[in-house]
């Protein structure tokens, strides 16, 4: 798959240095509803607010990768290298395993106070994966303050 580009977001453009709550500060339930309409939509909205990096260079041999939208993966071209890595890496949603659209919705949620057990039951997580993930926002939005 060749290499994607960022696309502009519709309804959220943002600055290229947006923190994670601050791109959605500013946008309703029901645009975030829309950012996260698919996976592959989640993708390009985050990477054009720069949450996950939109291009990548090879760890081991420094040439361009290539993304693959469906499994969110970079991957190098240079067939006796082949090197992967996730889109997430190095991002806010790193160590996390939820799908980014879950994220991006817990996010939302998060921003607007909504409790835990209604933000479970709203993106479809359990308790304490809402939990884990708040506990990430407030450690994030500390490190920037």
């Amino acid at each position: 798959m060749s290499k994607a580009a960022a696309a502009p977001c519709l309804i959220l453009p943002r600055p290229v240095d947006v923190h994670v709550a601050r791109g959605l500060r500013h946008t309703t339930f029901a645009g975030v509803i829309d950012i996260t309409s698919s996976a592959s939509e989640t993708l390009k909205w985050c990477m054009s607010v720069h949450l996950v990096p939109s291009s990548l260079l090879c760890p081991k041999c420094a040439k361009d990768m290539s993304l693959d939208v469906q499994r969110e993966r970079w991957r190098c071209a240079r067939v006796s290298c082949r090197t992967e890595r996730s889109v997430r890496t190095g991002s806010f949603f790193g160590k996390s395993k939820l799908p980014l659209r879950k994220l991006v919705r817990l996010i939302c949620h998060w921003e607007a106070r909504t409790p835990v057990t209604k933000v479970a039951e709203m993106v479809g997580i359990n308790e304490q994966a809402a939990l884990q993930r708040g506990r990430a926002c407030r450690r994030d939005r500390r490190d920037i303050s």
